[in-house]
Parts: structure tokens; C-alpha cells; sequence
């Protein structure tokens, strides 16, 4: 699953995940949706950008890890930001 607020990212994303084989890849926009398709689809990974609009994705890392702590997150950002990183 790819959850970032930009279409280009996701754009970006989905030919590079398409170009390396996975297909069935489901986006989200915001944390909301993210967590909502989380629960109805139950992806293995989830590539997660961590400024979103309303909440953040630190939150949909939160819910996501303790709905399925085995899930594999892959946390990214176009802002630097270290003040961010602290869960």
C-alpha cells in the first residue's frame, strides 16, 4: 500500500513497485483512508509518507502497528525534518 497526500509520489511509486513486478497495489491520499483500506485489505507492506493532511502518518503508523505489529512500514518523507521521527 502506498499512502503519501502527493498523486505524483504515488504516481512515482506505483510505476516503480508495477516496473518490479507487485501488482494489486492500493493507495491512500490520508491517514483516514490509509487506515480504513489497512483494515479491508491487509497489505504486507505499506510505504507510508509522514506529512499527510489532518493526521499524520507517525498516526497511521500507530494504528497499523498495533492492529498488525508484523507489518512492514516503510516511513518517508520529502521534509526534513528530525523533530518528526520521535513516536
Amino acid at each position: 500500500m502506498i499512502v503519501d497526500d502527493a498523486s505524483l509520489t504515488r504516481d512515482l511509486l506505483r510505476e516503480i513497485l508495477n516496473g518490479s513486478g507487485y501488482n494489486n497495489i492500493i493507495e491512500a491520499a490520508d491517514s483516514e483512508e490509509a487506515c480504513e483500506l489497512f483494515d479491508a485489505e491487509k497489505p504486507y507492506l505499506v510505504i507510508l509518507d509522514i506529512i499527510l493532511g489532518g493526521k499524520t502518518g507517525i498516526d497511521a503508523l500507530k494504528y497499523i502497528k498495533g492492529k498488525r505489529p508484523g507489518t512492514k512500514v516503510l516511513m518517508c518523507s520529502a521534509i526534513s525534518q528530525k523533530s518528526l521521527l520521535t513516536v
